[in-house]
Formats: structure tokens, sequence, C-alpha cells
């Protein structure tokens, strides 16, 4: 019996050794794997390392990339996986070096974007194989419990404010007719005065004038727009707008834009980015809270290393379950916070817009960029004293004149007085399938065409439209006049913008410098911030299918469709926004002329 239960325990023994002797190929082919992880980021990394620092860039680049390289050491010697840790701090310097050498690359914008989307796509596909964070496209979804506490906190003490608030971002969304039906007079009259004292602010900072060039009146349209149907009729109207002046106005821009920190934006919106995100899912943590829903998660969302934005996942089938009331307030909260922050960010702005003023002595010419037609011409330190007519003592007085029609400068420079058009036409990008691809060049100013002076993209678009494909146009450039066919769609194919003649920056008094520098760094952030706040929280209203306007139409067709006529009539409404979308974007695709 002793043999026999010698023998037993022997084998018992015998069968973990036997099961771990099993498990061995995984072992060593996730071993192999993890290898094959570290070597390749140590490869890139390298490439990297050399490309900054045997290739012409600027010291400035060489000590960040350095400093970057510090950070990574540190980070893998505190910590425990010191291998795991080295791929995924390679992986991250490594798409931040490349990211930053092609923002600066001298290549045009339109490969500059797609470079480094690119370099974003790859970076959230690796760091979700070295680590199975969910990732869809590049994007990263950091699942966590943070930011829990402060939800259920201002839940807590302020349930009857955050319901209000609510309340008013949906008579903001949907108009005031929809308020006094839904909410009664009594209610829809306070939110009445406080949409039209919302919309006096965008009047008075000049937030629609923009976007109505082609209407008589046009900001008083759109705000009248704004009461009646609210944020996603301002939102619809100022798309259709832009869609029709793209589409009957020759060289129109684009009326959309990717928010890329560093490349299509100025890298202070990172910071603009970030406060969104947070003030927008806060307040949607807020608001399921106040409103008894489940919350599974939250997180923060990456594209790549950049933090883009940040979610709060509520249970879905709870949701569909709550009253049409709390449905609304859940998903119009983000938005209404965007709101908010926009005031807050526009009032912390207004005090450094007034201070600052008075620390400068007057706006100087920085630099001549070489492809300017004042080279050699208006020179450096030159002092910008007036624009059609009036004054400028501080750039601030640029936004004083409408620029998208040119503005007539007069600067001082040497005690001489230079008089000259403030903008010029500059040439983006030319259409591979037009003629005059290869004979103008990006950075071209387009000066005049058929002897006619151009001031801006209208001037070039009069002179085409007369002409019939195959005719020729002489267009004049800073380096010379140049014979351009036309197209067989009857345009050039050229994409161009706006631009000035000289690099302008404020010129700080004496002894002022240190404190101008900061209050200025500060008003950048502050004005992308509030600027940014408003035009997501007005988009995030639009039926876009991944927007909660899209699920506020939905619910809101409900109770008068069901469900199914719901479904149909809120994707038809996706549609129709989204082709608006395409519209707006066709600049990006088609040639311009």
């Amino acid at each position: 019996m002793k043999k026999e239960s010698e023998s037993k325990n022997r084998n018992a023994a015998s069968k973990p050794k036997n099961n771990a002797a099993r498990s061995n190929p995984n072992s060593n082919g996730a071993k192999s794997q993890t290898l094959f992880h570290t070597a390749f980021a140590a490869i890139v990394q390298v490439a990297c390392l050399l490309a900054v620092f045997l290739t012409p860039t600027s010291n400035e680049a060489r000590l960040a990339t350095a400093g970057l390289l510090v950070a990574q050491v540190a980070l893998v010697l505190f910590n425990k996986d010191r291998r795991k840790a080295f791929i995924l701090s390679s992986i991250f310097f490594s798409s931040i070096v490349l990211f930053f050498y092609i923002v600066y690359a001298p290549i045009d914008l339109t490969a500059r974007i797609l470079a480094a989307l690119a370099v974003l796509v790859l970076t959230g596909f690796s760091v979700h194989k070295v680590t199975g964070i969910e990732s869809f496209y590049g994007f990263l979804m950091v699942r966590s419990l943070a930011g829990f506490d402060l939800m259920q906190a201002v839940a807590k003490h302020h349930p009857r404010f955050s319901r209000e608030a609510a309340d008013f971002g949906a008579s903001m969304t949907f108009g005031i007719p929809w308020a006094i039906r839904t909410y009664g007079l009594q209610k829809a009259a306070g939110h009445t005065l406080a949409l039209l004292m919302l919309l006096g602010v965008f009047l008075q900072a000049n937030l629609l004038t923009s976007l109505s060039g082609v209407l008589q009146n046009g900001e008083w349209v759109f705000a009248a727009v704004g009461l009646l149907f609210g944020f996603i009729g301002l939102g619809v109207l100022g798309m259709a707008v832009h869609a029709f002046t793209i589409l009957t106005v020759p060289n129109t821009p684009a009326g959309v834009k990717l928010l890329i920190p560093f490349v299509t934006v100025p890298g202070e919106a990172l910071f603009a980015i970030a406060v969104i995100a947070i003030v927008h899912e806060t307040a949607h943590g807020v608001l399921c809270y106040v409103e008894k829903l489940k919350l599974k998660s939250s997180g923060v969302l990456l594209f790549g290393f950049l933090p883009v934005g940040a979610f709060v996942e509520p249970d879905e089938e709870e949701l569909d379950r709550l009253s049409l009331e709390k449905k609304r307030r859940i998903l119009v909260a983000g938005s209404t916070s965007n709101t908010l922050f926009f005031l807050v960010f526009l009032a912390l702005s207004l005090p450094l817009m007034a201070i600052i003023p008075g620390l400068v002595s007057g706006v100087q010419v920085e630099s001549v960029p070489g492809n300017s037609s004042l080279q050699g011409v208006l020179q450096a330190g030159a002092i910008l004293t007036s624009l059609d007519g009036k004054a400028v003592n501080s750039t601030r007085d640029l936004f004083a004149v409408n620029l998208t029609n040119n503005a007539r400068a007069v600067f001082l420079q040497g005690g001489n007085r230079l008089e000259a058009d403030l903008m010029e036409v500059v040439v983006q990008d030319v259409d591979k399938k037009h003629p005059a691809f290869g004979v103008l060049q990006p950075e071209d100013r387009i000066l005049a065409v058929d002897g006619q002076n151009v001031r801006t993209p209208s001037d070039i678009g009069k002179v085409v439209s007369a002409k019939k494909p195959g005719q020729t146009v002489a267009i004049r450039t800073q380096s010379g006049t140049k014979t351009v066919a036309i197209g067989t769609d009857g345009k050039l194919g050229i994409q161009i913008a706006m631009t000035s003649v000289g690099v302008l920056n404020n010129q700080p008094k004496a002894g002022a410098e240190q404190i101008y520098g900061v209050l200025s760094f500060l008003l950048v952030i502050f004005t992308w911030t509030f600027l940014l706040n408003i035009l997501i929280g007005i988009v995030n209203l639009l039926p876009l299918f991944i927007t909660d306007g899209q699920k506020m139409i939905y619910y809101e067709l409900v109770p008068k469709f069901g469900k199914d006529r719901a479904a149909q009539l809120s994707t038809a409404a996706g549609l129709l926004m989204l082709a608006l979308v395409l519209l707006n974007a066709l600049p990006y695709f088609l040639g311009k002329g």
C-alpha cells in the first residue's frame, strides 16, 4: 500500500510538470512575440533618433527629443515590468518624434495631414497589440472609474440646477416654439430670455458674421433662426449657406476641418480639446447620476498619443427604458456644459483683451515671407499704422476689419509711408488632373489674372467663369506671369486661401515683454477654448449618426411615430446632414478656379 501511495504521489507530482511542458510552446511563442516587439520598438526608436540628430533640424527639436529620451529612461527604470514599459514608451517616443518631424516638414498641407494621421493610426494599433486596450482605427478607449466621485458629488449637491440647465439646453437645441410646446409659456419665457442673451453674445463677439457673407444682414438672420429653431437650425443653416457658397463662388475654402493639434490647428488647441472633452463627458455623467442611470465606465479617448476626448458609458438598455424627459436631459448635458464653458472662457479672455493693448506700442512686421509680393519692399520692423483708414494700435484691431474682403494697409518704415493690400491670394494646392499642375506651384501668390488685379478669391472666379474650357489666362505671381489653360470642368484646379503680406505681431512696450508674453499665451489658450467649446457643442447637436443630436431627434420622434418610423426619419435627417458635411468638404477633393 505504501509503495502504491508513493507511486500515486509521484504521478500527481509529475502532472504539473507535464502540464507545464505542454504549455511551453505557447509560452515560448509569447516570449518570441515579446522579443520581436522589443527589438522592433528599439529599431524604430533608433531610426527616429538618427533622423533627428543626423538630419538638418533645429536645436530646439534635438533638445526636446533628448528630454523625451530622459523621461523614457526614467519611466522604464522605475517600472516593475521593464520590458513592457520599454515597448510602450518606445512606441510613444517614436510616434511623437515622427509626428512632429512630419508637422514641420517642408511638404504641402495635404501630405502632412495624411502622414500625421498615418502615424497616429499606427500608434493606436501598436498600443492595442501590446496592451489589448480597445481600439478603433487608431483611437484608444482607456477605461477607468476615475471621475465617478466628482460626478456623484455634483449630482448629489446640485440636482435641481443640473436638471434646469439641461432643460434650457434642450430649448437651446430645438428653439423657443418647441420649448413653449414642451415646457409651457412660463418656463419657456425664461429660456427665451436666456437664449436671447446667448445669441446677443454671439452677435457681439462677431461669431455669426463669418457665417453670413452671402445674406443681407445675415447675422440677424442667423440669430432669428437660432431663436426659432435652436442650435440645430443654426448649425444646419450655417452648413447650408457655406455649401451653397462653395457651389456658386469659385475658390471658396472648405467649411469643415479636421482638428489635429500642431497640424491644422495650433498646439495650444490641445488644451482646449482636453477641456471640452472633460466638461462634456462629466456633464453627461452628472445627469446620469441625477436621473438614476447606471454608469458602466468612463475614460479617456486617445488618437495615437494625442488626447482627443473622454467618454462615459451608461447602461444603454436602462437608458432606453427612461422617460423621454430624462433621456433628453442626459443627452443634451454635454453640449449644454460646452456652452456654459464657452461663456466662462470668453469671460476669462475679456480682461486679457483689455489689458494686452496697454502693454503694446504698436503692430510690427516680424518678417516678410519669401513669396510675398512685398519681399524686398516691406521690411521687418515696419509698423502697421492703419487698415482701411482705421488706426491700428494692436493686433486686436485687425479683427475690427473684414479681412475676407482684403484691406488697404499703411505701413511706416524708416520714416516713409508705404501703402499696400494687407492680404494676398496664395495657392495651397494644384490638382494633378488640371493643366495648371506643374505651372502653378503651392505658395504662389496670385496678384493678377488677365491684367485684372486680384484682391480676393472671387476676383479670380469672375475672370475664369467668363472663359471656356481650353482657353488660357495669364496669371501674374510674385515670380512672374504664367499662362494657364482652363480645365475641362471650367476650373483652374487650384486650392487657394488668403494670407498676409507679412507676419504681424504686437510690439510690447519696453520692460513689459515678460508679462506681455505670459498674458498673450493665456489669451491664445482661452480663445481657442471658448471658440472650440461652442463649435463642438453645436456640431454635437446636429444629426450626424455618432452625435448626441442624432439620438435626441430619434427619441423626440418615437412618441409620435413609433420606434421604426422614428429610426427611419432620424436616419434620413442624418443622411441629409452628412450630405451637407460632404459638400462643405468638396474643396479638399476638387480643384477650385
